[in-house]
């Protein structure tokens, strides 16, 4: 269970406001798990109206602002980072324009066992990811049903997963080579491949 002030910190990120730390501009890096052959980047990719998804390119321009992202994040009590995964997303209108935070967000496709890693316009409902010593993305504390039965069990979870995959995929109204999340293994989508997601700063490429 989170404490108290790991909650209200999480709230904060969440809210939009800043966080305990910030890393960025940022990288992210998509490698093949089981594929050696990906290995690039993650950009921020057209879905529609003020939406993006997080698309598959081999190199990443270094001064290209579709590549580059921000983790704001705080530290709970077993050191463990947890924050948001945040882009600065492009706004053009009259009178003004400029950026504008836009948090990655996992959204279920009903018909799969996929989520899609999504990125509409703003903060609202993102999710929390953590990142390992070796810079890799996963998510944290999970509730893990396995062996559930009658018998109540402590709340809370103690389950890290790290279920990214690269997948064809239709991406709100674009079918886009894209970052997506497997609730369960295997991804019943065919074109899915296993892969790591890591922060990676400029000068790591």
């Amino acid at each position: 269970m989170y404490s108290l002030s790991v909650i209200l910190a999480l709230t904060t990120i969440v809210a939009g406001t800043i966080a305990d730390f910030t890393t960025g501009p940022s990288l992210l890096r998509i490698t093949g798990k089981t594929n050696s052959s990906l290995n690039g980047y993650a950009e921020a990719c057209h879905a529609g109206a003020a939406n993006e998804g997080l698309c598959y390119v081999e190199q990443a321009p270094k001064d290209y602002d579709f590549y580059h992202f921000y983790y704001n994040y705080t530290i709970d009590g077993n050191g463990i980072k947890k924050g948001i995964i945040i882009y600065m997303l492009d706004y053009n209108g009259s009178p003004n324009s400029g950026h504008l935070d836009s948090a990655v967000r996992l959204e279920p496709e009903l018909g799969s066992n996929l989520n899609l890693a999504f990125i509409p316009a703003g903060v609202e409902r993102p999710t929390i990811f953590s990142v390992g010593d070796d810079g890799k993305f996963y998510i944290s504390g999970l509730r893990d049903d396995r062996a559930s039965n009658e018998t109540q069990p402590e709340f809370g979870g103690n389950r890290d997963l790290a279920n990214f995959h690269l997948c064809w995929q239709w991406v709100e109204f674009y079918w886009l080579y894209s970052i997506a999340w497997a609730t369960t293994l295997p991804p019943q989508n065919p074109s899915c491949q296993p892969v790591d997601l890591e922060l990676v700063g400029p000068h790591d490429q």
